[in-house]
């Protein structure tokens, strides 16, 4: 089963973008949300990885792999986030984006330069882009769910929920 997109899904991804923004992001809190993610990621039924990106240098800040995860899981977190920085919203709004009006498509024809999907979210200071964090592993929109889940906690405000399930 997949869900029918529509225009609101759009704006509810922009919503929790909006929401979700910082007053200042340093490396410590890269730690802080990595560390938090790693353990809210417990409560999932597989492993993941997690990076956090620097974007004023491209720096990794933060960088986890659960014993289970490979390379591969590495190539998909940069695909993910070179999706959201050049779609200029979370990975999932150029997942969305592409299934309503296939605006994204190249970026599919360029896997996994590209990695379209659920699992890169913008960390936004000022209005300001300053980190991405990305994550793999997870299914069904789950690496959003993730990601939502650890900023929310982080920052201590809610957004809307998502019934994710993205194939």
């Amino acid at each position: 089963m997949t869900l029918d997109y529509t225009a609101e899904t759009l704006e509810m991804l922009k919503r929790q973008e909006e929401a979700l923004v910082f007053d200042h992001f340093t490396s410590q809190d890269a730690l802080k949300l990595g560390c938090l993610l790693v353990k809210l990621s417990e409560q999932y039924d597989r492993e993941v990885s997690i990076r956090i990106t620097r974007e004023s240098d491209e720096l990794v800040i933060f960088q986890y792999a659960g014993d289970t995860k490979t390379e591969a899981n590495i190539v998909y977190m940069e695909g993910k986030r070179k999706a959201s920085l050049e779609g200029g919203h979370c990975s999932a709004y150029v997942y969305v984006a592409n299934r309503l009006n296939h605006e994204f498509a190249y970026m599919f024809e360029k896997m996994p330069e590209y990695c379209p999907g659920a699992g890169a979210f913008p960390i936004m200071v000022n209005g300001i882009r300053t980190a991405t964090v990305a994550l793999s592993g997870l299914h069904d929109g789950k690496d959003h769910e993730l990601i939502i889940r650890g900023l929310e906690e982080m920052l201590q405000r809610k957004t809307e929920e998502f019934p994710w399930i993205l194939v």
